[in-house]
């Protein structure tokens, strides 16, 4: 995951993170990292249910999501990749911390699944446009 960070950042310094910052006015480093580990939360949970066969295309959506939003994140904040993708992997650890209270991951489901699928999108689709 690291070497296709790398790799795509510099594509996608140029493209994504202008487009993305236009298109949300005021795009964060923290709200693409934010997004990103909620995006690899999802495709753990696809990937992890009872029957992860029938799940593996959302699970692989949001795991395409995730790698877009960090190379996003990558030319957002001008950080090494390495140091997003840890960030982003302390983030969803934290998310995944509260998988047994169930009223707190009802409302991070609640609260974010609309806007981190969405932004995940654009950003999967601005990489695809940017890497081919």
């Amino acid at each position: 995951m690291k070497k296709l960070l790398v790799t795509a950042a510099g594509a996608l310094a140029l493209f994504v993170a202008p487009g993305l910052a236009m298109a949300e006015d005021a795009l964060t480093y923290e709200e693409v990292a934010h997004c990103a580990a909620f995006n690899l939360f999802a495709s753990d949970i696809y990937a992890g249910g009872t029957e992860p066969e029938k799940t593996k295309d959302k699970s692989e959506k949001f795991k395409n999501q995730a790698v877009a939003l960090m190379v996003a994140g990558v030319a957002l904040s001008k950080k090494e990749a390495e140091v997003v993708v840890n960030d982003v992997k302390a983030r969803k650890q934290v998310m995944w911390d509260m998988i047994n209270d169930t009223n707190k991951v009802n409302k991070l489901i609640e609260d974010n699944t609309k806007n981190c699928n969405m932004l995940g999108e654009v950003a999967a689709e601005a990489l695809a446009k940017n890497t081919k």
